[in-house]
């Protein structure tokens, strides 16, 4: 998977990348991304790295925020489900990040 990370470093550099205008938590780090990461970095290592559920988890249960799920199922919605008491009023799923402007409406 190595040489799969380093192939795709050259395609997400020559992506524009723009800071996200929500806070958004990366399964690389758990922590939120901000102003200074890196995008290509991050993503590139998510191919070779493991996801940091517990941390995301532990977040998004200690925060009052409200969070989107962004994917293909509801991964992180289930889990948050038997994990955090108030789950259900702070997380929203979403398949992909043009429904969240649905999801508000």
């Amino acid at each position: 998977m190595k040489s799969a990370e380093q192939k795709f470093i050259p395609y997400l550099e020559k992506v524009k990348w723009k800071n996200p205008v929500k806070k958004v938590l990366s399964n690389l780090t758990g922590d939120y991304y901000n102003l200074n990461s890196s995008y290509s970095d991050i993503l590139s290592k998510q191919i070779t790295h493991p996801v940091l559920l517990t941390k995301i988890i532990s977040k998004v249960c200690d925060s009052e925020n409200e969070y989107y799920e962004i994917g293909p199922k509801k991964i992180i919605s289930k889990l948050l489900t038997t994990n955090c008491k108030s789950s259900e009023e702070c997380t929203t799923y979403v398949g992909t990040i043009k429904d969240i402007g649905e999801a508000n409406e």
